[in-house]
């Protein structure tokens, strides 16, 4: 039998009712009620950041196409709203669970599908908790609307030009609520002022990006003005001026204008409200109709007839193809190499009549990418050879791997110094212990003194106030024996860690001198990809669809959910083995399904184990670091990877994690 458990909040936050109480209430109710779930395979499935609008959520996707391709027993929520507050998606949903015979199950509301009143009811209930959602949603609008009338800027990143001036406003419910006022900073708004000048003189948004640049305007962060920025810019009502134009502008696109046309006399500016809503991670614009156009408490900025006429140019460009820097995949540095004039990242690039190399790999060339985005103006940088460049920054790297490398001898320095330490500490450690008995023992025979005594003899103060003493510098003692002790443990834990890089450096000078001995060749890159086990897995497996790794091809590297497996894995492991492959498990250590017993079971099937390097560097936690230092330990690690699918994650991973890392281990 299998059940499904689905789960879900609308927002990234650790209050509330949280995605792990959801799956753990769920989990109690299946044990103490259906008890013919005792050996069920239970998956879960987890949208957080998703609202119940509908159903339109990755995991719930999941979870209802692994349903038609096997229907589960059981589904389980913890509400009813955590599924959806849609009457009309919520009745399409059971009806197709009603198909599958899939009982639905809710906790909070003790509905349960399986019978024709939890039906009932239950389609009752969809009803008042589509009516709440309505509701909730026209009362957070109407307020949205009256906070808008009072022409404040509510919060989040101030528009260029302009800083907040904190006030309070009173919201429809009452209650005080925290709103700016924009006040105009003239340095920052002239800047405003050229951009929209100048976009009405080149009718480009490329082209005032690339004059900006040209210029030295940059933003008030310091960075360079980029298309996206300008045209931010250009299309935030905030800059526009409140007059008639603008009123009927707005009116005729459909967008909520709360002020009447008598008002808009041009000495203010416009305060828009609602031109982005928040979906998932992402977020995503609104259309006209949806915002709300209030009448702002701020000076003019733009008068209206320039600002719509801006927006009319943005408009008719849409379908045009603007300038957009090349990206390509040639460089095994791509975004690391840095210009050495102005310190722009150095972009990978191919003429069209590119030669190849004598090897036959593609020749191409690093470029500033600030020299490339002024147009030659503000960056001189030569153009570098990257095939040069890449093979000798790969020689440097691989000179990490000689013994008599810094980093071998910063390990050794650091492990000696660790032993150093932990020898003191020992020592000290024994001393102070044997202090604290001795002192324990004294107060011992203080207190047999004290009962000897009357309360009111001298004799009696006198050993009183030397017990008190004593105590005061017990406390003292195992104060100091807690501190040790901490530092005991995190020594032993710096200790652990760079006995596992120093083996593992190990095994990889030994791997590598083998590889010296065969190789004989530049380096070459086999295409290939990582494989979800999902449910149009197997049907590109019977069709041969796949991109193998290694010379041969013949393994094929693949990768699960992190929280739940699917339904037989282990049969379709054993198929990709019938076809010829030999199953490569990407990143098991962050499996969270997973455990030792799991691995092991894994591995007399022949499965081979790739870890993530960012895991052993303590990037994803200390738990899935555990489990990689588990699985080297075990020798059941054949394979390495970076598992680096962009700059900024390599950047993270190179000069945070492992940079950090190195620091702990030398600041003791």
């Amino acid at each position: 039998m299998k059940i499904a458990i689905y789960s879900r909040k609308s927002k990234f936050t650790g209050k509330g009712e949280s995605i792990e109480n959801q799956v753990v209430l769920c989990r109690e109710y299946i044990q103490r009620n259906i008890p013919e779930a005792k050996d069920s395979d239970i998956l879960v499935y987890e949208d957080e950041g998703f609202s119940a609008k509908n159903l339109d959520r990755p995991q719930f996707r999941m979870m209802m196409q692994s349903a038609r391709k096997q229907p589960f027993a059981y589904i389980v929520v913890s509400r009813l709203d955590r599924i959806s507050r849609n009457v009309g998606d919520f009745a399409t949903l059971i009806e197709e669970l009603n198909g599958m015979n899939t009982a639905f199950v809710c906790i909070k509301e003790q509905f349960d599908t399986s019978t024709p009143m939890g039906r009932a009811m239950m389609n009752i209930a969809a009803v008042f908790a589509q009516l709440e959602r309505e509701t909730i949603a026209e009362r957070v609008r109407d307020n949205l609307v009256l906070l808008a009338r009072t022409g404040r800027w509510l919060g989040g990143v101030t528009p260029l030009g302009f800083v907040g001036e904190k006030t309070a406003v009173t919201d429809a419910e009452g209650k005080n609520r925290s709103a700016y006022k924009l006040t105009v900073v003239e340095g920052e708004m002239s800047r405003v002022r050229t951009i929209y000048a100048k976009f009405l003189e080149f009718q480009s948004l490329t082209k005032v990006a690339t004059w900006c640049i040209q210029n030295n305007i940059k933003t008030r962060e310091g960075s360079e003005f980029r298309m996206r920025t300008v045209r931010d810019i250009l299309t935030n009502p905030v800059y526009c001026t409140a007059d008639e134009a603008a009123f009927d502008y707005f009116t005729k696109l459909g967008s909520d204008v709360c002020f009447e046309r008598e008002k808009a006399d041009g000495k203010h500016g416009l305060m828009p409200f609602h031109r982005t809503e928040q979906n998932g991670k992402k977020q995503l614009r609104l259309p006209p109709e949806e915002w709300i156009i209030s009448l702002g408490k701020h000076k003019p900025i733009i008068p209206s007839e320039e600002w719509i006429k801006a927006q009319e140019i943005i408009s008719g460009n849409a379908g045009k193809s603007f300038y957009r820097p090349v990206r390509n995949q040639v460089s095994v540095f791509s975004g690391l190499v840095r210009c050495a004039n102005c310190g722009s990242i150095m972009r990978p690039r191919i003429n069209s009549n590119a030669r190849r190399e004598a090897d036959g790999s593609q020749t191409f060339y690093y470029m500033c990418e600030l020299k490339e985005r002024s147009r030659l103006k503000n960056c001189q940088m030569c153009n570098v050879n990257g095939n040069v460049l890449d093979k000798l920054l790969c020689d440097e790297i691989m000179n990490f791997n000689k013994p008599s490398s810094n980093v071998g001898k910063q390990l050794d320095s650091i492990l000696r110094q660790i032993e150093k330490k932990t020898g003191g500490n020992r020592e000290q450690t024994e001393e102070l212990t044997k202090q604290l008995s001795e002192k324990k023992r004294m107060i011992a025979n203080l207190m047999k003194t004290l009962a000897m005594n009357e309360p009111t003899s001298t004799l009696f103060e006198y050993t009183k106030n030397e017990v008190e003493r004593l105590d005061s510098e017990i406390k003292n003692t195992e104060n100091e024996l807690a501190k040790l002790s901490y530092i005991s443990e995190q020594d032993d834990k710096r200790s652990e860690h760079v006995d596992m890089l120093v083996r593992s450096l190990g095994e990889f000078r030994e791997r590598f001198a083998e590889l010296q001995a065969t190789y004989t060749g530049p380096i070459t890159l086999h295409l290939a990809a990582e494989n979800m086990l999902d449910n149009l897995f197997e049907e590109r497996l019977e069709k041969n669809d796949l991109l193998p790794l290694g010379e041969n091809g013949d393994h094929l590297l693949v990768e699960t959910s992190y929280f739940s497996p699917p339904m037989g894995l282990s049969n379709i492991l054993l198929r990709i083995k019938a076809k010829g492959y030999y199953p490569v498990l990407a990143h098991p250590e962050r499996y969270v399904y997973m455990g030792e017993s799991d691995y092991r079971r894994l591995k007399d099937m022949g499965v081979k184990f790739q870890l993530n390097l960012p895991s052993i560097a303590g990037m994803y936690g200390n738990r899935i670091k555990k489990k990689a230092v588990l699985l080297l330990s075990e020798k059941a690690v054949a394979y390495t990877g970076t598992d680096i699918h962009s700059y900024n994650i390599f950047q993270k991973f190179i000069c945070t994690s492992i940079t950090r890392n190195v620091q702990k281990l030398l600041d003791f």
